[in-house]
């Protein structure tokens, strides 16, 4: 190790590489030896390991635990060039299992991912390529919900029926004309 702005420059890194060994870690990628960045990038990973996040849940997250501005850009920075942190993956795997699992609707959705930091044009973007993927009829979201929902409402007069399954569908976000149309349908079948 000579003395020129070389070692200097190199003593400051660590050598140990992301993809060294079948059992190193993400915190083992190749990154400033800073003693502030090390702890947010690592509590950043943490995170990131128990559940996805989006960039601006994961920056909120970071702030909230009294790390600097800098380490947490550093951090994110870093994580984004490693592939750890992706906005569009996020909203993807977000509304797939929304829309797959708890039969969410479009703008439900939305309000979702915008809640998290997500930008509108990555949300409209994952929703329309789920939608299309699952091959998803916002209709028959509707009813299977309604129909679900109207199982557990038997014993309730009709008006009370009727009024609780609006109310019910319109919080999962459906357009209030689809509401509309299906409980008219189903009340007036199911009586």
């Amino acid at each position: 190790c000579g003395g020129g702005p070389e070692s200097s420059k190199s003593s400051r890194f660590s050598t140990r590489s992301f993809f060294s060994s079948p059992h190193s870690s993400p915190v083992a990628v190749t990154e400033p030896a800073d003693q502030g960045f090390r702890p947010t990038y690592s509590k950043a990973l943490e995170a990131l390991t128990r559940r996805a996040r989006s960039t601006a849940e994961l920056e909120r997250w970071l702030s909230e635990r009294d790390h600097s501005r800098e380490h947490i850009e550093r951090s994110i920075a870093r994580l984004k060039e490693l592939g750890f942190l992706d906005d569009a993956q996020y909203a993807l795997a977000f509304a797939r299992s929304r829309v797959t699992t708890r039969g969410m609707s479009r703008r439900r959705i939305q309000a979702e991912l915008a809640r998290r930091g997500v930008a509108r044009e990555v949300i409209d973007t994952a929703i329309a390529e789920v939608m299309a993927d699952e091959g998803v009829d916002e209709r028959a979201l509707v009813e299977a919900a309604a129909l679900k929902k109207l199982s557990g409402m038997s014993k309730l007069e009709p008006l009370v029926r009727r009024r609780r399954l609006y109310a019910f569908l319109a919080r999962r976000g459906y357009a209030a004309d689809l509401v509309r149309e299906t409980v008219s349908r189903l009340t007036r079948s199911a009586g």
